[in-house]
């Protein structure tokens, strides 16, 4: 508590947190938000336990929790899941200062590491998120897993280690690697020896071991495996390793980049040259350093916290994994730079680039969370009472999206979840989808006719940003 009433930076980020909280609940959820466990009607069966057994290819209890709780208050989503991530990642950004400072860093190279974590594009897909408690927690436990282990002695070091990182990987697998970053790292700093770092990898085999042993033993027979993780091309893989390079280390506004109704090439050089002066600094005083054995430590643990994702799917949300440390080779760097009062000028326009990057993102995802609400609300206006059997169509189209962001309005519509949302999830109680290309619009008043003949008792419409009732 005597540094959080000292550190200037962490004065800002708290006295700021009342209103970066209170601009995330007003995102309202989008696409997968919609059916993933963390929502109040996720169907986990009749029995509470099964919230807290691998599902398909899952092991996330505490996502299996979080939606316990929201089926209880279903009002409460999804501002209960904002609020968990934004404190996921205002205790992120903490961890790493401390572990900066346990790694001998200058007072400027810890504040550096924390501020590149708390405000990099890398974080939006997590932070902005409504889904994505599990990507926040185990890299906050994963974190704090570094930590303890650079800071305790002793069976206390084994022991704490090993909780928080177990702790990390049942919020999301890929925590799994923190079974080992933490020996590379304190190896590279010269914390502790070759044979303590086997030794200590042992122990946290033995640990691996039971997991995947206990998981083995709880999976139930009904497994599903999204073909998407496991789209094993060299395109898949380039893409992988070209989002993970460009969100972790090229702060520009991907929005106006990449999502076609949004381009603007003016904005994306505009950000590019008010952050990449600061980058580029940050490394020319660094060439040598790059070389060194901690910075490779570095350098293998940030690869090791991002090849999960590297050798499956790499999108907007997993950079947010290897995000602390690519956050604490940051303070290497600024630590031994050549250059600190340069840094230290370049500093503003780097922070005015993040905050623009992170309010248009922001903004998107604010749209994008109207879009869905706005066609929800029309649903609602034209059904005049509760309902338990809907019969919803859904033209697709060949419209573009950007990740979380930038969200096509049939999946901020959320397969008619949406309207389950605003009536608090009490109906309707069961929705019939058939799925159209553009070019089988034709179809659609047949479809109805046979979904009224069926005892549906409304159809629903799902069309471009339309959604109304046909029937």
């Amino acid at each position: 508590m005597k540094h959080l009433r000292i550190n200037p930076l962490f004065a800002v980020i708290l006295l700021l947190s009342p209103f970066i909280v209170y601009g995330l609940t007003l995102l309202l959820p989008t696409f997968d938000d919609w059916g993933y466990f963390t929502t109040p009607d996720y169907d986990y069966g009749n029995k509470f336990s099964d919230r807290l057994i691998p599902r398909y290819t899952y092991w996330r209890p505490w996502d299996g929790l979080i939606g316990y709780v929201l089926s209880l208050k279903p009002l409460w989503f999804p501002t209960f899941n904002h609020i968990i991530v934004y404190l996921a990642h205002l205790g992120a950004t903490f961890t790493v200062w401390h572990i900066a400072r346990q790694l001998c860093f200058k007072p400027f190279a810890c504040h550096m590491a924390a501020l590149y974590f708390f405000i990099s594009p890398a974080m939006l897909g997590t932070v902005l998120g409504i889904d994505s408690p599990n990507q926040a927690y185990s890299s906050f436990w994963g974190l704090l897993a570094l930590l303890t282990y650079l800071r305790l002695h002793g069976w206390r070091r084994i022991v704490v280690w090993l909780l928080c990182a177990t702790i990390g990987t049942l919020a999301k697998e890929n925590a799994i690697v923190f079974f080992v970053i933490p020996q590379i790292v304190a190896f590279g700093f010269g914390r502790i020896t070759w044979k303590q770092a086997w030794r200590d990898t042992l122990w946290a085999a033995i640990v691996v071991a039971a997991y995947f042993s206990a998981r083995w033993l709880l999976t139930t027979d009904v497994v599903f495996i999204n073909d998407e993780y496991f789209e094993n091309t060299w395109a898949r893989k380039l893409k992988n390793i070209g989002v993970f390079l460009g969100l972790t280390w090229l702060p520009i506004d991907y929005v106006s980049l990449v999502h076609p109704p949004c381009r603007n090439i003016p904005i994306v050089l505009a950000t590019l040259l008010l952050s990449m002066p600061f980058m580029v600094a940050l490394l020319a005083g660094n060439l040598r350093r790059s070389l060194t054995l901690p910075f490779a430590a570095l350098a293998l643990s940030l690869l090791a916290a991002a090849s999960p994702h590297l050798v499956t799917l790499f999108t907007a949300m997993h950079p947010y994994a290897g995000l602390g440390i690519a956050a604490l080779m940051v303070g290497y760097m600024v630590h031994h730079s050549s250059h600190p009062l340069l840094l230290k000028r370049l500093l503003p326009l780097f922070v005015l680039s993040c905050l623009f990057i992170d309010w248009h993102h922001w903004q998107k995802s604010y749209e994008s969370g109207l879009t869905g609400k706005r066609m929800a609300q029309n649903i609602l206006a034209h059904t005049p009472r509760p309902i338990d059997r809907v019969f919803l169509i859904i033209v697709y189209d060949d419209a573009p999206k950007y990740s979380s962001f930038c969200v096509i309005p049939r999946d901020a519509f959320g397969r008619g979840k949406s309207v389950c949302w605003l009536n608090g999830y009490q109906w309707p109680k069961h929705i019939e989808i058939a799925d159209l290309e553009a070019n089988e619009a034709y179809l659609i008043d047949r479809i109805a006719d046979k979904a009224v003949a069926d005892h549906y008792e409304a159809v629903w419409l799902v069309q471009g940003e339309t959604a109304k009732v046909i029937r």
